[in-house]
């Protein structure tokens, strides 16, 4: 069976996580879901909605790179999902620009007009921790964190493990990717 184009673009991206991870690999995995974005999508249109995401994803990598050796590596994993590598960082360090993220992104647009938010799941790495472990964790913390209405949960604060991963939307296959 052939796969599609969006799936062929997500292993490439893929890829590149792993790359950056055998060099670095002591960070954090980072998974975002922007909340609501079908509702931005529909009310706003495909255009507004790749704009909200673009400035999203350049606010996330001018604040995680700050005080940083090593520049962050993203990409689009779904349609309202974005999935980061951060090498070299500390899980509090990590969660404050997480935090700092969320004060910028809430104030993009005007709250009155349409209130913009997140939720991430997030999890520790080293040499001995896998990418594809790594994914699962932060997939299964982010829907954990969808289901609290927490901003930002920890793959060691997940009650529990064994819960079923976030699936992710669909990608759009004309989106250009983010790394």
């Amino acid at each position: 069976m052939r796969s599609s184009a969006a799936s062929d673009v997500y292993k490439r991206q893929m890829e590149v996580i792993e790359k950056v991870r055998g060099k670095y690999p002591q960070g954090m995995f980072i998974l975002v879901d922007i909340c609501h974005f079908t509702i931005i999508t529909r009310d706003f249109g495909l255009t507004f909605r790749d704009v909200v995401l673009e400035e999203f994803s350049k606010m996330f990598l001018e604040v995680c790179a700050e005080d940083l050796s090593r520049p962050p590596v993203m990409i689009r994993a779904g349609s309202d999902e974005l999935l980061a590598w951060i090498p070299k960082i500390t899980e509090e360090s990590c969660r404050q620009k997480l935090e700092k993220l969320k004060e910028r992104f809430s104030v993009m647009i005007r709250r009155s007009a349409l209130n913009l938010n997140f939720q991430a799941g997030i999890a520790r790495g080293d040499e001995s921790v896998t990418t594809t472990s790594l994914l699962r964790r932060v997939r299964i913390a982010v829907t954990e964190a969808e289901k609290q209405e927490i901003g930002v949960l920890s793959w060691n604060e997940v009650k529990d493990p064994g819960a079923q991963p976030k699936t992710f939307g669909k990608m759009a296959v004309s989106y250009t990717h983010l790394t």
